[in-house]
């Protein structure tokens, strides 16, 4: 259904659009039902990671945002390190560090992936052009702590000399 909609339109289907609808189709169109049950997992799972966080004290995480440096356009398959917060809900902001790809950086010899997903992360790494790309990081706080949030930024602001 999403697809006949978005070619409706006449508007081609973006690249990153098409990689996650190939996961989604298998399972058709969801009913009311199907959705109220979906919507009773993530709350609990929310339920579940809030009670994470008060358990560790945590007011905000500081990690990665992507699998390496910023990739270029059409390129961010691989999406789990934000999605995992929009999930739970909770604000965050990708923001870039001083550290750069450099020239001539490459995969071990001997590496041998892990999975299919490692890779196309491979394959996309010695396709793509990486060079000076920032290695960036994503600060994310509490649902609904947004404030939190800005004063961690401008905290790390400071230490990261960002603008």
């Amino acid at each position: 259904l999403t697809k006949k909609g978005i070619a409706s339109s006449g508007e081609p289907i973006h690249p990153l659009t098409e990689w996650i609808l190939k996961d989604a189709e298998p399972f058709g169109m969801h009913t009311a039902l199907d959705l109220t049950l979906l919507h009773k997992q993530r709350d609990d799972f929310r339920l579940a990671f809030a009670k994470s966080w008060n358990d560790q004290d945590v007011d905000v995480v500081i990690g990665p945002s992507f699998v390496g440096p910023a990739c270029t356009h059409d390129t961010a398959f691989y999406g789990s390190y934000t999605s995992l917060y929009n999930l739970v809900d909770y604000p965050g902001v990708v923001i870039p560090t001083p550290i750069r790809a450099e020239s001539g950086e490459q995969y071990d010899k001997g590496y041998i992936p892990l999975s299919d997903a490692c890779l196309h992360v491979k394959q996309l790494w010695e396709g793509g052009d990486f060079v000076d790309a920032p290695v960036n990081l994503q600060v994310v706080a509490r649902r609904h702590h947004d404030n939190e949030l800005f004063g961690a930024l401008q905290i790390l602001k400071h230490i990261l000399d960002l603008p």
